[in-house]
Formats: C-alpha cells, sequence, structure tokens
C-alpha cells in the first residue's frame, strides 16, 4: 500500500537541496518523516526542518535548534548555525544521523525521532588523516554507528585505487570514542551502500555490486545486475505495527460483533427439526489476523 503525503510546509526555491530520513517511533507509535531544506550552493543561510507524522497526516516545521550546536565556551568550540545537512540518514538508536555544516565546522546531527530534538555528536579530529577524501557515508557496523571514508590511494592512482578507512564510535555520542578498526585497499569504488547485519561492506565498483568483509578483505561478487535499489532498502523487522491502527481495530471490532451474532443462530437440529434436512451445522464464523510491517528507518527513511 502506498501513501501519498500532503504537500510539505516550505515553498520550492533556487538551488534548493533537502535531507530527508524516515523511521518508526517506537513510543508514540507513530511513523515520521524529517526533512531538512538547505541551499545547495552552501550559502550561510541556515537550514529549516520539518517533520511529517503519519498519525496527524500533516507537516510542521521544528527548530534546529541553536542550544545544540551552541557549545560550551571550556570545552567545546562554537559552532554557529548550520547551513547545509548533507544525506542520506542513518537510524540508530532510536535516532536519525546525517553530517551537518556550519562555517569551517563538520560533525553529526543527530535528531531524537521520539522527543523531537536535535543534537550534535562530534567527529573524530584525525578522520582525515592526511589523506585527500573521495567521499565518506555514515552507516551502522555491527550495531555501532561508524563513519566510512573513502580516501584516494595515492600508491595506486592509475588503478583507481582508494582506501577505506572504517571508524567505528564504540560509546554512543562520545567523540573519544571513535577507533579506526579496519583500512582496506579497494579499486574502482563508484557508490557505498552501508553494511549487512554481520559486518560486510555493500559496495558498488567496476564488477557490479559487491560484498566486503573489512576483517579478511575477501571480496564477494552479488549475482544483481541493477544495485540502485539497494539505496532505499533497509532491514525489516516483524511486528503489529499498522499504518492505519484505529481503522483497523474499528474493522476488527465489528468482525467480533458479527461472529457473536453468528454464534446465537441455531440450526435446524438444535430446533429439534430432525433428519428431514441432515445434520445441519452452525454458521460459518470470520477470523481476522493482523499483518506485519518492516520497522521504518533512512536513512530512508527515511
Amino acid at each position: 500500500m502506498f501513501k501519498k503525503l500532503v504537500a510539505t510546509r516550505f515553498s520550492r526555491k533556487d538551488n534548493e537541496r533537502a535531507a530527508i530520513g524516515f523511521a518508526y517511533d517506537s513510543l508514540n507509535n507513530d511513523f515520521k518523516i524529517l526533512r531538512i531544506v538547505c541551499n545547495e550552493m552552501f550559502s550561510e543561510s541556515q537550514a529549516e526542518a520539518e517533520i511529517y507524522t503519519l498519525s496527524s497526516d500533516s507537516w510542521r516545521k521544528v527548530e534546529i535548534s541553536t542550544e545544540s550546536s551552541r557549545g560550551c565556551a571550556d570545552t567545546e568550540p562554537k559552532l554557529g548555525p548550520i547551513y547545509c545537512v548533507w544525506g542520506p540518514f542513518t537510524f540508530y538508536n532510536g535516532a536519525l544521523h546525517a553530517f551537518a555544516f556550519t562555517v569551517g565546522y563538520l560533525f553529526i546531527l543527530s535528531f531524537d525521532i521520539s522527543d523531537e530534538r536535535f543534537h550534535k555528536v562530534m567527529m573524530h579530529r584525525n578522520y582525515l588523516d592526511g589523506g585527500t577524501i573521495s567521499f565518506t557515508n555514515l552507516a551502522v557496523y555491527k550495531g555501532l554507528p561508524a563513519n566510512f571514508v573513502f580516501a584516494h590511494d595515492l600508491g595506486n592512482m592509475r588503478r583507481g585505487g582508494v582506501l577505506c578507512h572504517v571508524w567505528v564510535m564504540e560509546e554512543c555520542a562520545v567523540a573519544k570514542s571513535w577507533t579506526r578498526k579496519f583500512v582496506i585497499p579497494m579499486e574502482l569504488v563508484h557508490r557505498f551502500f552501508g553494511c549487512t547485519n554481520n559486518g560486510e561492506l555493500l559496495i558498488n565498483n567496476a564488477t557490479g555490486l559487491v560484498s566486503i568483509d573489512p576483517e579478511s578483505q575477501n571480496q564477494n561478487i552479488l549475482a544483481i545486475e541493477d544495485a540502485n535499489w539497494v539505496a532505499f532498502s533497509a532491514n525489516s523487522m516483524e511486528s503489529l505495527v499498522l499504518l492505519d491502527g484505529d481503522k483497523s481495530h474499528r474493522e476488527s471490532e465489528r468482525e467480533e460483533e458479527e461472529e457473536k451474532k453468528n454464534s446465537n443462530v441455531c440450526s435446524m437440529d438444535d430446533l429439534g427439526g430432525g433428519g428431514a434436512l441432515g445434520s445441519g451445522g452452525g454458521l460459518g464464523s470470520s477470523s481476522s489476523q493482523l499483518g506485519s510491517s518492516g520497522d521504518g528507518h533512512s536513512r530512508a527513511t527515511s
């Protein structure tokens, strides 16, 4: 079933780019979409955010709190207003995460999907490590947030060599806990899609879609010709969350009432009608079964 969303609150602007995240709010039993709009020319105009909730079927503006980017004068730098958020979002520990930019700073902006508050997560200071970065992506590695930094391999430039630095945050929201777990040499990386549950990297390279074990660095070629859809996939979990819970609940109640009525109807045998009609059985009863849906996320997924 597809759901067509109502129009957003923000009017279309020139040079606009939007980062979108989708997730399920388990505390409030609701699906939500976060949309952050900014100027793709990286002007210093502040980014704007809005959130859609399925329960209300509407968008509303949310403030990207200046408090979350103000910092402590003694321990953290003053980051200033956020003027760009670079998706895709990654869903982890009840929050959506994406890269955010202020003047002179790059960090991770997180959005708690339940209390709808923004927080910042500082990057590891030496993640650049003196290399020339091709691109970088956030993903979840074996249940922990991770930053995958793809830098040019200066010793293998002719063959499009890339070094993938895998940085894992071993303690949530603690910048000092960033640890570089692996450095993986690769060739001609076109796109990084994320990780499997067992920690393998999903990469699109000259061969096609492959999975790479960061520990053994073994590559497994996956027999998938068009891998673009992988960017929009996510791990799912069976649940009894319904997209239209109230409606389904009312339908279930009506079915139960109908079943009770049917159970009160007697057959001719019950009334002593004998064998002229044979051994008539009771009227049929109906039953309903709740469907299952995936646990929404980004990411998307947003």
